[in-house]
């Protein structure tokens, strides 16, 4: 389920690699063409992991450097974006550690995610979507809701769900196992929605009447093939099961819905906009380092043997 705004973007594997050789060759320059199309997304993975834009400039701006200078290392098995994302969430939580104390092992890739998670139900859904989105504070609100999430279930929502990513290049930009992140991403998918509507609905209902929406059943079976079921990721006889249940039971119908509906809304890069200048400040130090780098080859080949 990539972004099309992302997609479009995107360099193509073969662009993709000749600007990389040419970089490697000596043409500093093209560094900047090979991650334009990519600084809107390292800037916001940054935000979302440290919610400050200072800490999430200073992240983005040592990702971008990290990137140039072992620029050698990359060995093309993975898209160039998601060695660079991978670099990102790296630096991110490095700030985490020194900043805030927060321990790294906290963010392990491994740990238990197989606890039981009970999403609040709703009775209907159909108009919340579109009523929000028209409201101006519609960004702070989802904004608020993706920044109530721990880091391990924010960090995997923002590069699936928010940067377009697919479950194999989420995986390996975290970490993790493809079984890992599904079951991740469904933790961080029901517990958005859930932050979203607890925020946003249930103060309003004393005048909207949406108190009536709270209920408490749920079918598990269902509940637990929601993010297979919306990534298209579940056999054809599976699908043709959950959409006869979902012709039947309007609880499971609205649940699915509504996690669908909070995807598009947290895609949607509409919502963001970027701090003005923040190109001109990622490239000043990449400027330097460029600089430096140029002169170091120049005098090594300056001091070269010369043929005699």
């Amino acid at each position: 389920m990539m972004n099309p705004s992302i997609a479009a973007h995107e360099q193509n594997p073969e662009a993709e690699r000749a600007l990389i050789a040419d970089v490697l060759a000596g043409k500093h320059e093209r560094f900047y063409e090979l991650i334009a199309p990519l600084e809107r997304r390292i800037y916001f993975t940054a935000y979302e992991i440290l919610r400050s834009q200072q800490e999430a400039e200073d992240a983005a701006q040592e990702a971008i450097l990290n990137a140039f200078r072992h620029l050698s290392q990359f060995r093309g098995e993975a898209r160039f974006s998601t060695w660079l994302i991978s670099i990102t969430i790296n630096q991110a939580r490095q700030h985490l550690r020194r900043n805030r104390e927060v321990s790294l092992d906290t963010l392990s890739p491994e740990e238990n995610d197989g606890a039981e998670y009970t999403p609040i139900e709703l009775a209907d859904w159909r108009d919340i979507p579109g009523d929000a989105l028209e409201r101006e504070n519609m960004a702070r609100h989802v904004t608020e809701a993706v920044a109530s999430l721990p880091e391990i279930y924010r960090e995997v929502l923002v590069l699936r769900d928010m940067n377009g990513m697919s479950i194999a290049e989420t995986a390996e930009a975290l970490g993790l196992s493809s079984a890992n992140v599904k079951v991740r991403l469904l933790r961080a998918r029901l517990m958005l929605r859930d932050a979203f509507v607890s925020a946003n609905f249930t103060h309003a209902a004393s005048h909207r009447g949406w108190k009536s929406l709270m209920i408490q059943l749920s079918c598990d079976d269902v509940r637990q093939e929601i993010s297979n079921y919306i990534e298209g990721d579940i056999p054809p006889r599976r699908r043709q099961m959950i959409d006869a249940h979902l012709e039947q039971c309007k609880r499971c119908a609205v649940l699915m819905d509504s996690v669908h509906n909070m995807i598009i809304l947290i895609a949607d890069n509409r919502r963001f906009s970027l701090p003005p200048g923040l190109t001109e400040r990622l490239h000043q130090p990449l400027a330097a380092e460029m600089q430096v780098s140029s002169a170091t080859k120049k005098k090594r080949g300056a001091d070269s043997p010369r043929a005699g």
